[in-house]
């Protein structure tokens, strides 16, 4: 009799192949669902990141037409002054360049403040009476900002482009609107052409979801007339979504980006034909090898089935008649199965192996290679065997620096790389290739190595990046309205005091004359401090200069002194003789000194009179090679527990109406730019401010004055600059 041994055996197989089946089907599945997944987020990724570079690009569109504004509401202002002649010369320059159709202007118009057209540069274009259209609506009900709408009576998508804007008379009141009407083409312009069927359409929409300009180029997709509601983002912001052409069932990928402080809306949209078919092609391969498992496993059972027809009788009577035979030495074990599967797991693996030797000169020879690495660049694996075509799809700009991954495993037992890589399809994809030595010997060493797509990595360390931008241009927001307030209080008392002064008749022209000097002085201070707070923004364009602090101390001495002197403080200066100049901005330089002198001056308030000394000292260290600001006070210093908390943003010692808590946050944030430090610390009586600058490498520095006086303070002479002591 034959033991039943086997046919158990058997049985038990097919019971395990149906366990191994079914998680064969679940992992094609995952497959599937991950590849489609991985298609559209690649799709949305880049679709958000075009309208996002779009909507960087569009406020460079409208400046031709706010300069067209600009002159408008100079005419108004001319006319109100009854300068008619000026008026007149303003009115023939919006003609001319209106009529030469230069960047894009169609024509340019004025209305009173009911909506009644009153001039324009071509008459008869515009409807007499615009006070229904919803440009004007909203500039007549208090927005101020810039708008911009289509041209009245024109269909989505056709005809001129309005850029508007409120008319103010003397008193602040709305006198009208101007109006600059501007060819779709010049805002189509500013947008990212698509130079290829596979690269983004974009589009150009107003707020409420009409079509106002169409973007250049070759893409496939036919952008709507009507934004579908849903993909409106919220003012600032962004919106992406993958969703299917109603038309042919195409997965269209869109997202869309506000303009800031516009009613604009920027459209990308991808058709995702490409990664659609490729997300199918692999669910068809994933789903073809589940289905022979499964054909295979059934046939098993069918010869099975067939193997065990004999009664059950027959079996209970050869399992009590025949000893249970012992399993041969050969018969292979439970891990050998799953080391059996591994090949088939590792190819199902969403990245590349391989194993290759390295030559004691660097060559490379690919011994074994996973099948993964087409589906993961879309390059034929003999590619990659060929190092030097591999190489030259290689962008080398993104390589880190210093040695390429083979040297750098001569001499390390693991490294790892990220670098560009451009698919067979044209598109880059960021790759991360990690290896590790498994042998080494006298000809070279053996390595094993692991190819994974990080791109989606990348786009979430660049959005990460763009949050950090937004964050830094609410910093340098803050940092505007806070340094703004000192130039425009001095505007507002000189005005104030060159108002009383005219009481007074002639007697009182002279220091009329001085206060509005000082109101032209501080004006220009105003815009200087704003234009240069949003250079830092733009790091690019950042410029730095060579800033000599003594000369930058007397500026701040002269803004500071009658303050300091009105708050009874002696000031103290110990500036080192030949500072050298340091890196930076000279009008910001100064902001963060009278920043920290009127912290200062705030900190001493409560002390008794003649207790109240600001100390000024600046002295080169050659070990650094930097320059060390200080600034100290006699207020007692900060609480222990606040001094980590004081460069926090609005976080401040001082009582709300006096303080805002962005004076040390915008130091900060100043010092930073300029490759610089400050430092916050108690000192016995009072607190420290240290500021550490960067020394300016300049060919031939300027002499510096050795002794040049500065602007009087109180508790005696002027004070000079001499030696540290």
């Amino acid at each position: 009799m034959r033991s039943p041994l086997p046919y158990l055996v058997l049985v038990a197989a097919a019971a395990g192949g149906g366990a191994l089946i079914g998680a064969g089907w679940w992992l094609a599945a995952s497959v599937a669902t991950a590849e489609r997944e991985e298609q559209a987020a690649a799709a949305t990724g880049l679709v958000l990141r075009v309208a996002r570079q779009a909507r960087e690009a569009l406020p460079r569109a409208l400046d031709p037409a706010d300069r067209m504004l600009a002159l408008m509401q100079s005419r108004q202002n001319a006319l109100a002054r009854g300068e008619r002649r000026e008026a007149e010369g303003l009115e023939q320059t919006l003609v001319t360049q209106a009529r030469r159709g230069q960047d894009g202007i169609r024509l340019v118009a004025v209305t009173d403040a009911a909506g009644a057209l009153i001039w324009s540069s071509s008459p008869g274009a515009l409807p007499a009476w615009l006070g229904n259209q919803e440009f004007f609506m909203a500039h007549r009900y208090g927005r101020v900002a810039t708008a911009v709408g289509r041209m009245p009576n024109a269909a989505p998508g056709q005809g001129a482009l309005v850029v508007s804007r409120p008319l103010l008379g003397r008193e602040g009141g709305f006198n009208g609107i101007a109006l600059v009407a501007l060819e779709p083409g010049r805002i189509a312009m500013a947008l990212p052409a698509a130079n290829a069927s596979s690269d983004p359409m974009l589009a150009l929409y107003h707020a409420d979801g009409g079509l106002l300009a169409r973007g250049r180029g070759a893409g496939a997709v036919a952008m709507p007339a009507q934004l579908d509601p849903r993909l409106l983002p919220e003012t600032g912001g962004d919106r992406s979504e993958i969703h299917r052409d109603p038309r042919d069932n195409h997965a269209l990928a869109t997202a869309t980006a506000q303009v800031p402080g516009q009613d604009l809306v920027v459209a990308a949209t991808l058709d995702d034909t490409t990664g659609a078919a490729a997300a199918r092609r692999l669910a068809l391969v994933a789903y073809g090898l589940a289905g022979l498992a499964t054909a295979a496993w059934l046939g098993l059972l069918a010869w099975l089935g067939w193997r065990l027809r004999r009664p059950a009788a027959q079996l209970v009577e050869t399992a009590v008649e025949t000893p249970r035979p012992v399993a041969p030495a050969h018969s292979l074990p439970m891990r050998g199965r799953a080391a059996a599967m591994l090949p088939s797991l590792i190819e199902a693996m969403p990245t590349a192996s391989y194993a290759a030797l390295v030559g004691e000169d660097g060559s490379v020879q690919v011994t074994a290679l996973s099948p993964g690495l087409e589906r993961l660049t879309g390059h034929p694996p003999a590619l990659f065997q060929d190092q030097d075509r591999w190489q030259r799809c290689i962008d080398w700009t993104s390589y880190p620096p210093g040695q390429p991954l083979p040297e750098r495993l001569l001499h390390e037992p693991e490294a790892e790389a990220e670098y560009r890589l451009k698919r067979a399809d044209g598109r880059w994809i960021w790759l991360r290739e990690t290896c590790r030595v498994v042998a080494r010997d006298a000809e070279g060493i053996e390595v094993v190595g692991v190819l994974q797509d990080v791109s989606r990595e990348h786009d979430l360390a660049r959005q990460a990046e763009q949050a950090s931008r937004a964050a830094t241009q609410g910093i340098v927001a803050a940092g505007l309205a806070h340094d703004l307030k000192g130039p425009l209080q001095t505007i507002s008392f000189a005005a104030q005091n060159g108002l009383d002064a005219l009481a007074s008749g002639t007697a009182g022209t002279e220091e009329v004359r001085q206060r509005l000097l000082r109101v032209v002085m501080q004006s220009e201070r105003a815009s200087a401090i704003a234009r240069q707070l949003g250079d830092f923004t733009r790091l690019e364009n950042l410029k730095l200069e060579a800033v000599q602090v003594p000369a930058a101390v007397r500026a701040v001495m002269g803004e500071v002194s009658q303050a300091l002197q009105e708050a009874g403080v002696e000031v103290q200066l110990r500036l080192a003789d030949n500072l050298p100049p340091v890196r930076g901005l000279g009008l910001m330089v100064e902001q963060v000194l009278v920043n920290l002198c009127l912290n200062a001056r705030d900190a001493m308030a409560t002390r008794p009179e003649g207790q109240r000394v600001l100390r000024l000292g600046a002295v080169f260290r050659a070990d650094t090679d930097q320059v060390e600001v200080t600034v100290t006070d006699s207020g007692g210093g900060v609480p222990p527990a606040l001094l980590d908390r004081v460069f926090e943003m609005h976080f401040t010692t001082k009582e709300r109406s006096k303080g805002s808590g962005l004076g040390l946050t915008l130091c900060r944030f100043i010092m930073t730019r300029f490759g610089g430090s400050i430092v916050l610390r108690n000192v016995p009586g009072g607190a420290e401010a240290r500021l550490a600058f960067r020394r300016a490498q300049v060919l031939a520095p300027a002499p510096l004055p050795q002794q040049a006086p500065v602007a009087p303070v109180p508790g005696g002479a002027p004070q000079r600059a001499s030696a540290a002591g």
